[in-house]
């Protein structure tokens, strides 16, 4: 079996069993999705020489998934994947070549108060937006995404859910011990917009459409976020979307249809 099915438009994967005509497709510069039998699925290493296939799927009913079809697609050609577009924004995934533009956006002192851990260069940011790929975007198909301005190409904001593991605790000898509570294992939303593009609701409206696609794609029951007491901007659209304090700094969102 070998077809080909439009996953954007004009951009075409071919689903084939065949896992060597899969890999001389893949040499070709095709993208391709490998159909596996149930025993194979369950296998670290499929039977079959599957060179350059990295989405596999069992049944054809599995192609009705819109979104593996474009993962599948973009993953391949080295792409960042859209996600969505309004009114000259794209949602999108971060590519390396981004760096400059999120640091520039993360010199807004009104952001760079809240990172965590801020990169210090624009090549760490380089390197840490490459293993980010890889690690995150490619294993979860999620992540934090970067909100384009299409006109003038711009990086005017970022937002989107992750994984994140439960803080350890610290050895007897510390002197402080973090509360559990204020970290639990589980996926968090951020988000962080540039100052004149606030006001619009256009942050407010995106963080719905990435929670929308944690409940109907990821399956996600809850999802957390936290957010420092002083960013009260955050805080209030946190609970605008429904989010309700759990304890300390942390805040959490339970989903349902």
């Amino acid at each position: 079996m070998l077809i080909r099915v439009e996953a954007v438009p004009g951009g075409f994967v071919t689903v084939t069993e065949d896992g060597e005509e899969a890999s001389r497709l893949t040499q070709q510069g095709e993208a391709v999705i490998g159909i596996l039998s149930e025993k194979d699925a369950d296998s670290p290493q499929p039977a079959g020489c599957w060179s350059g296939v990295s989405y596999f799927i069992t049944d054809m009913e599995a192609l009705e998934d819109t979104f593996y079809l474009k993962e599948a697609y973009f993953r391949f050609h080295g792409l960042p994947l859209i996600i969505a577009r309004e009114e000259g924004v794209c949602l999108r995934e971060m590519t390396v070549a981004d760096a400059a533009g999120i640091w520039k956006l993360h010199q807004d002192t009104q952001i760079s108060r809240f990172l965590p851990i801020p990169a210090t260069s624009v090549a760490e940011l380089e390197e840490k937006i490459a293993s980010y790929i890889q690690s995150i975007y490619a294993y979860y198909s999620c992540g934090i995404w970067v909100l384009e301005e299409e006109e003038t190409g711009e990086i005017i904001g970022r937002v989107g859910i992750e994984p994140q593991e439960a803080v350890e605790e610290h050895s007897e000898d510390s002197s402080e011990k973090p509360d559990i509570e204020d970290h639990r294992a589980g996926f968090y939303l951020g988000y962080m917009l540039r100052q004149d593009w606030r006001g619009q609701h256009l942050m407010e409206r995106m963080c719905c459409l990435v929670l929308a696609d944690a409940l109907d794609r990821l399956e996600l029951e809850q999802v957390y976020c936290k957010i420092a007491p002083e960013n009260t901007a955050s805080l209030g659209l946190a609970r605008k979307l429904g989010f309700v304090h759990v304890a300390g700094e942390l805040y959490q969102v339970s989903l349902s249809k």
